[in-house]
């Protein structure tokens, strides 16, 4: 009760400070964390899903009370951020707080200790936006709908049951339905790889589609979930949007597959050299050019193309400055001739889609500035303008799964 009243209070305290402004709904995710030795704010936001460009944004409007309480931040402290996740490509701060135990006894091995049941959704100013406190008890009687909305999850209501035939193509009947939607292509992999479905579905099967509007118009429609009874068994995957917007193909607890789907490393740029035979530009002589050479000019930013973490980071031969980035166990992707790398770029950084990562550049074996991008899946390099997308095997983390449950509690309590 005394971190929620807290709560209240700092809310209270926000609401006076006589900013006056359009009152707006922001949805947003709280993402709470004891503070241990050696945690500082960006890496805890980070740690949330924020991006550390949004976060230094933020931190240089937050008035100086609340720069005061993150530069004393001290073991046991309660680090809580409002992750603002409506509509925008990233994750943007709206408001973060630390909050302490008055008497100063809560220590940073108490982190197994579960959290007050309570789902909420934080105050805080973002641009000329004030929006209002609001604390929703586990424990009171809210509806699956109320609970997805609160979390800020799209509500499945009145989802369209859509058979399949036996007998005919499941990716046939699925881009049908869905178009060339990179879900299809996941919900393949899985039924492949879960349910051993190579291409027709079996006789004596039921195989059962859950469509709900992609918009707000019935026009068109995306995938809820799929279920597959075959054999006296019944098998049923969830397509899930997480707070970030990324795409997956999940069981009942949340594992199965992230769909991901790269953006271009450059903007505006010209393909110099693509996929396959040439004549080597430096050396002479036949070669293979197993990447793609987007041709930019020094300093162009260059961009990470999916969700991923650093694994090389140096100068690195022919590519020169190079990066690789990991995006599974057997996904990566590499970025060489690099003139610099990005500030917060080191081994091991986390980066997300879109994130600037580096900058074009003419290092290491080149006769010009071009980013050289390659794509390596299961040890080998492949043509990334053949594979618009890839599905790798993912869970998602406690945080999701609250969410998620929410979303599967709205579909099943439609009518």
């Amino acid at each position: 009760m005394k971190r929620v009243a807290s709560c209240v209070a700092a809310l209270a305290a926000l609401s006076s400070t006589g900013v006056y402004a359009k009152v707006t709904a922001i949805r947003c995710t709280s993402h709470r964390e004891i503070i241990r030795s050696g945690d500082n704010a960006m890496g805890l936001a980070l740690r949330g899903g924020v991006d550390a460009n949004h976060f230094t944004a933020w931190l240089r409007k937050a008035d100086p009370t609340t720069r005061q309480a993150l530069k004393h931040m001290r073991p046991g402290d309660v680090f809580d951020a409002c992750v603002a996740t409506s509509g925008t490509k990233d994750d943007s701060l709206v408001d973060l707080r630390v909050i302490r135990d008055e008497a100063g006894r809560k220590l940073a091995r108490q982190t197994d200790q579960p959290e007050p049941s309570s789902v909420s959704l934080f105050a805080g100013i973002t641009g000329d936006a004030v929006s209002t406190a609001r604390l929703v008890s586990e424990n009171a009687a809210i509806s699956p709908t109320h609970q997805a909305a609160v979390l800020g999850v799209a509500v499945a209501t009145n989802p369209r049951i859509t058979p399949l035939a036996p007998g005919h193509l499941l990716s046939a009947e699925l881009t049908r339905l869905l178009g060339h939607h990179p879900v299809v292509a996941a919900t393949i992999a899985y039924a492949r790889d879960k349910w051993h479905i190579a291409e027709r579905l079996p006789k004596n099967s039921r195989c059962t589609l859950a469509l709900i509007p992609a918009g707000k118009s019935d026009v068109r429609m995306q995938l809820a979930y799929i279920q597959f009874d075959y054999q006296g068994h019944t098998d049923r995957v969830y397509h899930y949007v997480d707070s970030r917007g990324h795409d997956f193909m999940v069981g009942a607890h949340g594992q199965g597959y992230r769909v991901l789907d790269p953006l271009l490393p450059v903007s505006d740029a010209r393909i110099s050299s693509g996929w396959g035979w040439r004549i080597q530009p430096v050396l002479g002589g036949n070669e293979f050019h197993q990447g793609i050479d987007y041709a930019a000019p020094t300093g162009t930013p260059v961009r990470a193309t999916m969700d991923g973490v650093v694994d090389i980071s140096e100068w690195r031969g022919e590519y020169g400055r190079l990066i690789e980035i990991k995006h599974d166990a057997s996904l990566s992707t590499r970025y060489g001739h690099l003139s610099a790398f990005a500030s917060h770029i080191h081994l091991g950084s986390r980066v997300h889609r879109g994130d600037i990562i580096g900058y074009v550049g003419s290092t290491g074996l080149s006769t010009g500035p071009h980013l050289y991008y390659e794509v390596w899946d299961h040890g080998v390099r492949i043509n990334p303008l053949i594979h618009q997308s890839w599905m790798v095997l993912a869970s998602l983390d406690p945080h999701e799964r609250q969410r998620f449950g929410a979303y599967v509690n709205s579909i099943m309590a439609a009518p």
